[in-house]
């Protein structure tokens, strides 16, 4: 594995080289002077900070007379090497906690004097979880401790901890979830708290871990702070609501270069850039982690770059991030076990033949795992055919804790209900909206529909399947149904709908253009419908949670701040833009 990662950044400082020297070679105008970072992309390929020196580097090359050069790395001992070691190199991405490690000591003696911080980009607090007749640390002496997350991250603080805690202990780095059991013959679980993806889904649900604490000591206070983990956060039971533990920075490292060096003008400009651009980036909010990034931190065992300590002051501090919600003993203890999500199959929203189960689907697995608590307790699935076995599903046989798509928004009184959805404000909780549709009518192209405004309503009969909620109407075109001026079509489903608009019972569906679009074409029937843009509305679709099951506000707390969190990142656009490639498109009324 270090061999693959050792040739993968050797590949791109490689080609790094070669794009330096290809661009002198007929160039009609000025090269930009450019800096280099190494990332930690080979170790989160995904991650936050991997996305935030993209979103730099791209904004950068647009409005700077420099240019940031990104090489993947692997943010551990490699990017200590890569900094002191590569010509050219200038910046990196480390833990500050290398500092602490002795093999990185032994290696690179000059490392604390070589290398200097810009910034703090985030913290990682040390979670430890280890079996309920183990207590405190030194109850690990001799015992197996699994390691999971980055080998050059994890594996390296947990390594570094137990070596000044004087604690001998065999620890394992786990490469994936594949252990035997939730955690084999480990007595314990070594893990950060932004790293409970990497741990198997099965382990909340086992029950047979504690978080225990991992209390501060004169030999760890040199490289880590005091931190505490909110039992919100972790989703296994515990005898505190919080757990004492210590935290790591993350922090953007430099060369540390002398004032006489070509090397430190572009650096020190680099520095003026970046820290002009992070409250664009703030303002932006695509990106959580230009909410941790802050310059004004102290970072544990290291030096500050001399010119970022003067050029800091021109950047706000981040504002104090909420406290994550608490939940108490009692109620983690009861919902240790694995959540249980129905899903409808609403093609082209939710379709088991796509890959992840289809747009909704992929979204809420992008949600849950970003909450440290609902990741831990993973995700059961299983698919449901129609509304009526989804209910059934949740209300009479508690199969199912979680519904999805869920179409009740807020349960606001209307002047129009049905029994299903009456029943199901009754039993569910939503979410806050997971996606957005509109929903518009749909008729033949050759029956003289084209409604201006709901006046025009007057006389016609509309086709809704049963499953849409009917506060989608206008409220005109509910008083129009209540006077017997609008007819409306109640059946099963949208192909019952088609079949009536296209036996002329009936002169236009009403339902999500996504659905109505995607069920059209797979009839073939695109040429002969097309929709009406003059009149729409907009559904808002959300995770249903059960509401007769334990710790229920505390699930909606955290699927919502989950949601949220997913909103604001590039990932949310890319789930979207993957699965809704343009389908055949319907002739819209002019």
């Amino acid at each position: 594995m270090c061999k693959t990662r050792l040739a993968a950044s050797l590949y791109a400082v490689i080609a790094l080289a070669a794009a330096f020297c290809g661009s002198s070679a007929g160039a009609q105008s000025p090269v930009k002077g450019g800096v280099t970072i190494f990332t930690d992309g080979l170790a989160y390929p995904d991650g936050e900070i991997s996305k935030g020196i993209t979103e730099l580097a791209a904004e950068l090359d647009k409005n700077s007379k420099l240019r940031l050069l990104p090489i993947m790395g692997s943010a551990g001992a490699a990017n200590v090497r890569d900094l002191l070691r590569f010509r050219g190199a200038d910046l990196a991405v480390i833990n500050n906690d290398v500092f602490a490690s002795e093999e990185i000591f032994d290696l690179y003696p000059e490392a604390s004097e070589k290398l200097r911080y810009i910034t703090k980009l985030k913290t990682q607090k040390v979670v430890l979880l280890a079996r309920k007749n183990i207590n405190t640390l030194d109850e690990l002496t001799g015992t197996k401790i699994l390691v999971y997350g980055p080998e050059t991250i994890a594996m390296r603080s947990a390594v570094t901890i137990f070596d000044l805690l004087e604690i001998n202990a065999e620890i394992t780095h786990v490469p994936d979830a594949s252990t035997d059991g939730p955690a084999g013959d480990a007595a314990a679980i070594f893990f950060f708290h932004t790293d409970a993806r990497w741990l198997p889904r099965d382990l909340a649900k086992f029950g047979e871990f504690a978080p225990i604490p991992v209390p501060m000591t004169e030999a760890l206070s040199a490289f880590y702070r005091k931190a505490e983990i909110q039992i919100g956060e972790l989703g296994v039971y515990s005898n505190s609501n919080t757990i004492a533990t210590i935290q790591t920075d993350t922090v953007l490292a430099s060369f540390d270069w002398s004032p006489r060096h070509g090397r430190f003008a572009d650096v020190t400009a680099f520095i003026d850039d970046f820290f002009a651009a992070i409250p664009k980036f703030r303002d932006r909010g695509r990106l959580a982690i230009w909410e941790e990034t802050d310059p004004h931190a102290e970072v544990l065992g290291w030096s500050q770059h001399a010119y970022a300590a003067t050029a800091k002051e021109s950047v706000a501090q981040p504002q104090k991030q909420p406290e994550a919600f608490v939940v108490t003993n009692k109620v983690t203890e009861n919902i240790s076990a694995q959540l249980k999500l129905s899903i409808l199959s609403q093609p082209p929203l939710t379709n088991r033949q796509s890959e992840g189960g289809g747009l909704l689907p992929e979204l809420a697995k992008a949600a849950l795992e970003r909450s440290s608590w609902l990741a831990m307790r993973g995700t059961e699935i299983h698919w449901d055919e129609n509304r009526g076995d989804q209910a059934n599903s949740v209300v009479a046989r508690n199969a199912a804790d979680l519904v999805l798509p869920w179409m009740g928004g807020a349960c606001e009184t209307t002047d129009i209900s049905d029994n299903a959805s009456a029943s199901a404000c009754e039993d569910i909780l939503g979410s806050d909206p997971l996606f957005t549709v509109l929903v518009a009518f749909f008729s033949r192209a050759d029956n003289g529909f084209a409604p201006k405004s709901e006046d025009d309503l007057i006389g016609r009969t509309i086709c809704m399947p049963a499953g849409l909620e009917m506060s989608l109407l206008g409220e005109q075109s509910q008083k129009l149904v209540r006077d017997g001026d609008l007819t409306l079509a109640r059946p099963p489903s949208l192909i019952d709908c088609l079949s009536q608009v296209d036996r002329n019972a009936a002169d236009a569906l009403f339902v999500n253009e996504l659905e109505g679009k995607f069920t059209i074409a797979q009839l073939g029937l695109s040429d002969a419908y097309h929709m009406i843009e003059d009149i729409v509305s907009v559904q808002e679709i959300r995770i249903g949670i059960a509401k007769n099951r334990p710790a229920t506000d505390e699930l909606l707390a955290a699927l919502n701040e989950a949601i949220g969190k997913l909103k604001t990142e590039e990932e949310y656009s890319r789930i979207i833009v993957k699965h809704l490639t343009p389908a055949p498109m319907l002739g819209a009324t002019k």
